[in-house]
């Protein structure tokens, strides 16, 4: 929504992103998905600095990074460089502040688009910058997840990384409703421990969920497994597990890691004995 209430879409510099201006130093830049809106976005040529200004595309990000740090190694303080906020940026805005701005009607007109590589086409360069705002985009969203997350279970965050051995795993989507953690034991391998979901019931509690560790359960072993889980108020479906605290403290992480031990070693095969077979020693 632009300003006014009037809609409007920001221009794309030959279809890749559309530009602004940073708020604190006044500088030019690609804009920002997401913080940014239509109305913060370049509309017209007067906007632009006085200076010569290309946006040059490239088949790799690789190739961006080489051809970048040359340019600025040669330039000095006459040239700038200007990439996209995105990881693999693919395209970037050359400008020389030591030349004139070009003369144009349009931003496309005063934007001289180049290439370094051959093979570039218009539909080329169209694909790159769509798949540089859908970085954009979905790198945004990640930030307000994460937000969301840490304002969410900012006090079970900090319960679990103030227990030793436990480690929070930060959301990689948009969801929020579940907090996961991961406990690896003193000497153990990082990262091969059992790994822990939490969601809040509607009792005001907690429930835990996690997976049995072993790789392989035989059919003998389940009512072992299920006599250990069952003592400790443990419910099994499946190679899953779960069950219920009223709070999550230290305490209650404590009984999760020694549960799930329990459990693994429940599930793993004894040492058969008999006449063609020794138990081990």
């Amino acid at each position: 929504m632009g300003r006014g209430g009037e809609k409007r879409s920001p221009h794309l510099v030959h279809g890749t992103m559309p530009l602004a201006l940073d708020r604190d130093t006044g500088f030019l830049r690609f804009a920002d998905l997401g913080p940014d809106g239509p109305e913060d976005c370049i509309a017209s040529v007067e906007a632009l600095p006085d200076a010569e200004i290309d946006l040059i595309v490239f088949h790799q990000s690789s190739d961006l990074a080489i051809w970048r740090k040359g340019v600025m190694e040669v330039g000095g303080n006459a040239i700038e460089t200007v990439v996209p906020p995105v990881n693999h940026p693919r395209f970037l805005l050359l400008i020389r502040h030591d030349r004139p701005g070009r003369p144009g009607q349009t931003i496309d007109e005063a934007i001289a688009l180049r290439h370094v590589t051959d093979g570039l086409v218009p539909a080329n360069v169209a694909a790159i910058g769509k798949e540089a705002r859908d970085q954009a985009a979905n790198r945004w969203k990640r930030a307000k997840a994460m937000e969301a997350f840490e304002k969410e279970w900012a006090e079970e965050t900090a319960t679990v990384e103030a227990t030793p051995g436990f480690t929070v795993d930060r959301p990689h989507s948009a969801s929020c409703g579940s907090l996961s953690f991961s406990y690896d034991a003193p000497g153990e391998i990082k990262g091969l421990g059992p790994r822990f979901t939490v969601t809040r019931t509607s009792g005001g509690g907690y429930e835990a969920t996690w997976s049995l560790g072993a790789l392989h359960v035989y059919v003998d072993i389940w009512d072992r497994v299920d006599e250990e889980a069952s003592g400790r108020g443990i419910t099994r479906d499946g190679t899953r597990f779960s069950c219920r605290m009223a709070n999550l403290d230290g305490e209650w992480l404590a009984f999760l890691a020694q549960s799930a031990a329990a459990l693994d070693r429940a599930a793993k095969p004894r040492p058969q004995t008999g006449p063609d077979r020794q138990p081990r020693t």
